[in-house]
């Protein structure tokens, strides 16, 4: 990063998805286990709250050769885990307060803020028990439920926007704050970009004091909608500041003729289950892909240029495979990394001095076919190079094409994950990671 700002925000947002990680990794270790008496968490809750909020964390600055900053975010348990406790406590009694007056209330004005308000904080709760449990919290308390039920209410309460740009106006109102890093909406429990999603950012960003680079940003406008049984659209916006907190949360509904002909559902989610729910991760090996512009909401058009970074927690060697998903076709390909020839085209090591640093691998432009692509990287601290998934060079597209892919990327997906190797020895057992950038393309 150039400034120490910046670095502070990379680091900050680094820490919350390592704890996403660590987290989704706890919970699907105890699920398997089969312990039923322990508090293991949701696996909705993980893939809902991705960006868990930071509170009393340490940084440590580093100034690199070059001139730029890397900052390193630590929580403290000792420090942190009080605060987390304390809050959760705190919510809890709210929203146990609230529930008979929201029985009682009778004008849709009070009603509104009431209901409004318990959802804010049943979503905060929610989030700041994941930390807490990734901290070591012992009885904090099962997940709190009830979203859907409040989202009722406000349906209930409130008409629908009947255009897009009254919907910005409705959402962006009230809204002052400077330097917004503006990321579409999406679906709850999916990654894709859909082209509802896309127009209504533009629109926002009409609307907001906004900012194209999330490290330069102060706040971050994130969405999720979920598309109802006559498909209007019911879209929670929040606004966040750098620790993930909360600013405000807006709720709407778009009635669906604002959005004819721009697709609101997504075309993989059952691609994008697979991709989650079988991922491999290794506790003591790290792996992060990423891109430019972050790794979440992420859409580009036609002829623009994403830089992909990667980043490992200790030496070893990586590939990354792209899975393309469309309505008319699927495959995945392998992605050319270098001039080398044979499987070492694809593969890259990363030593010592870039431990634990994004390194760049490239710059891609967004050319057909359009759709959403998945970025899995695939890493481990033995050499891959029998590991490479076999190809075939296809002509029509320029890619390297994984065989048995065309029409069904689940396969790749499978044999990728039949790598996992398991020693007696920790120290000298090969340890192999993945992670997966999702992001949209469209034509224009």
């Amino acid at each position: 990063a150039k400034t120490i700002n910046e670095s502070k925000r990379q680091a900050l947002s680094e820490l919350s998805t390592a704890l996403s990680v660590d987290v989704e990794s706890e919970i699907f270790s105890c699920i398997k286990k089969g312990e039923k008496n322990n508090d293991c968490g949701s696996r909705s809750s993980v893939r809902t709250y991705s960006n868990l909020p930071i509170v009393g964390a340490d940084f440590e600055i580093h100034k690199e050769k070059d001139g730029d900053f890397k900052a390193i975010a630590t929580l403290s348990t000792k420090k942190s885990l009080p605060f987390y406790i304390r809050e959760t406590n705190d919510i809890r009694k709210r929203i146990n307060s609230r529930k008979n007056h929201i029985q009682q209330a009778e004008e849709d004005t009070s009603l509104f803020k009431m209901v409004k308000s318990q959802k804010d904080d049943l979503i905060r709760f929610n989030k700041l028990r994941l930390v807490a449990i990734s901290l070591g919290a012992k009885n904090i308390g099962e997940e709190l439920y009830g979203a859907s039920k409040l989202d009722d209410i406000l349906l209930n309460i409130k008409e629908g926007a009947d255009t897009l740009t009254a919907a910005a106006e409705v959402i962006s109102s009230g809204i002052n704050q400077n330097d917004i890093f503006i990321m579409p909406a999406r679906l709850r429990n999916t990654s894709e970009v859909t082209p509802f999603a896309r127009v209504l950012s533009d629109h926002l960003d009409e609307k907001l004091n906004s900012v194209k680079n999330p490290l330069k940003a102060s706040y971050y406008l994130t969405g999720e909608y979920n598309i109802l049984d006559n498909d209007d659209v019911h879209i929670i916006i929040t606004l966040s500041d750098d620790f993930n907190n909360a600013v405000l949360n807006r709720t709407v509904k778009i009635k669906k003729e604002a959005y004819i002909g721009l697709r609101a559902k997504p075309v993989s989610s059952e691609v994008e289950l697979l991709v989650e729910e079988n991922a491999i991760n290794d506790q003591d090996f790290y792996v992060d892909i990423t891109s430019h512009a972050g790794r979440e909401n992420l859409f580009f058009k036609k002829g623009e240029v994403v830089s992909i970074y990667v980043k490992l927690s200790e030496p070893g060697w990586f590939y990354v495979i792209g899975h393309i998903v469309r309505k008319e076709e699927q495959y995945s390909y392998l992605l050319e990394l270098s001039e080398s020839s044979g499987a070492d085209r694809f593969l890259i090591y990363i030593s010592d001095e870039l431990v634990g640093r994004y390194v760049e691998i490239g710059e891609f432009q967004i050319t057909e076919p359009f759709g959403v692509e998945y970025l899995q990287l695939v890493a481990s601290n033995k050499s891959l190079r029998k590991s490479i998934p076999d190809y075939i060079y296809d002509n029509g597209t320029g890619f390297f094409i994984i065989n048995g892919s065309k029409g069904s990327v689940s396969t790749t997906l499978l044999k990728t994950r039949g790598l996992k190797k398991i020693h007696k020895s920790r120290a000298k057992r090969t340890k192999i990671a993945e992670n997966t950038l999702v992001f949209s393309t469209l034509k224009n």
